[in-house]
């Protein structure tokens, strides 16, 4: 091969991984938030009682569920829901799916507040960048707290939802916060998955192991040992940054969509929602 053909060779290589960094920093969003759209008319379909609620924020209407705890009648305090959980859901699909986790939180008797992104299920609008988030999840969380009864809060995030339930909890420190599949930062994540991606190119940086240590509640972490979406030790780096009281549940033989399934879980789950 002549110095020409090569000089080319690399010419051309380097145009095509500008082109494609050009790609990943224009259409990130693409690649980070998997959301399901529903219509508008979409009725939900859940065991329970549940109201659903719309949120106006800036330039859009979110979309959220709040499922009533299941009560036991025989109880003195039947009426009163121990708290609810504010729960901040993963990058893919809607509330048509999500729904299924409030079981896991009505069943021990507390209310669960379930918010669908921009453009996710009935949500209308489209997700533009990390301040937009934050911002709607405050705007959301001051909707639900007008609302609400004078009972405890826990704030719970899964998977992509842990970096906008740490800035939530640093901001309004709730009874706990509850940490399912966190990462150290998105752009850790990314680097894990794409070395070949300059961390720059990345706008949504979530870094919860700057916000976590600045959350003035205890901490709960759930993992699964054979996650290979978000890797098991990401729970336990963010757990030494904390003074705070806090627990870490790695769960074995459990990957990163089925925890909840897992004994080892509703254990844990009973621990941290007495």
């Amino acid at each position: 091969m002549t110095a020409h053909r090569l000089l080319r060779g690399l010419m051309l290589a380097a145009a095509a991984y500008f082109i494609l960094c050009a790609a990943l920093y224009f259409f990130q969003e693409r690649l980070i938030f998997l959301p399901e759209k529903l219509a508008a008319q979409h009725a939900f379909a859940f065991p329970g009682r549940f109201e659903e609620h719309r949120i106006a924020v800036n330039g859009a209407d979110l979309n959220a569920l709040w499922f009533r705890a299941q009560l036991d009648p025989s109880e003195a305090n039947s009426q009163t829901a121990s708290g609810t959980v504010f729960y901040l859901h993963g990058n893919g699909g809607s509330l048509r799916s999500w729904g299924d986790v409030a079981p896991s939180f009505t069943s021990r008797g507390y209310d669960v507040f379930i918010l669908d992104y921009r453009g996710y299920g009935k949500s209308s609008g489209v997700i533009n960048s990390e301040e937009q988030l934050h911002a709607d999840v405050a705007a959301a969380y001051a909707y639900f707290l007008q609302r609400r009864p004078a009972q405890p809060i826990y704030v719970y995030g899964r998977s992509i939802g842990t970096g906008l339930a740490v800035e939530l909890a640093r901001r309004h420190p709730p009874r706990a916060l509850l940490l399912e599949s966190p990462y150290v930062s998105l752009a850790r994540l990314a680097r894990h998955h794409y070395p070949w991606v300059p961390a720059w190119l990345l706008r949504y940086r979530l870094a919860n192991d700057e916000r976590l240590p600045q959350v003035l509640a205890p901490v709960h972490f759930f993992h699964g040992a054979a996650d290979t979406t978000i890797p098991p030790q990401s729970s336990r780096e963010l757990a030494a940054l904390l003074k705070e009281p806090n627990s870490v549940t790695i769960i074995d033989n459990a990957g990163h969509n089925d925890l909840r399934h897992t004994k080892a879980y509703n254990m844990a789950l009973d621990r941290v929602l007495p």
